[in-house]
């Protein structure tokens, strides 16, 4: 994967916040952080980096050997960790990716190979954005 860039400043609304982030799913898990687990938010950003890097190299190895199963279910879970942390661009792309793997067309292969790059960049944005908050 790429290194990381800077977030582009692009990407912000008009209240400062980063378009790929719903802020309000953060905002919940800090409001779950107490002196038993005061560093939720933390620990579940560094769990979904480590899990979704291992999704996306599990999606990048589907679409090599063509395994619309494995795509689909890899799709499926990259969505549902993206969920949990509100990356909104990371989730609907999956979304497409698992719509795509569930078709029966011969050529889903080379739109899963553009969706994929699509995802891969959406990470390293929401990745970056994850960890100022993290810092927070």
């Amino acid at each position: 994967m790429e290194e990381l860039k800077p977030a582009s400043t692009d990407n912000l609304t008009h209240s400062g916040e980063f378009k790929c982030l719903d802020y309000s799913v953060i905002n919940a898990l800090r409001e779950l952080e107490d002196e038993d687990d005061p560093n939720l938010v933390k620990d579940l950003i560094d769990k979904f980096f480590v899990d979704a890097l291992t999704r996306l190299t599990e999606i990048s190895n589907a679409i090599n050997s063509s395994d619309t199963h494995k795509l689909e279910r890899s799709a499926h879970s990259l969505k549902t960790i993206s969920g949990n942390l509100g990356a909104k661009l990371m989730m609907e792309l999956c979304k497409e990716l698992e719509e795509l793997a569930c078709q029966t067309k011969q050529n889903i292969f080379n739109e899963s190979e553009i969706l994929l790059t699509k995802l891969q960049k959406a990470f390293q944005e929401v990745s970056q954005v994850l960890e100022i908050e993290k810092n927070k």
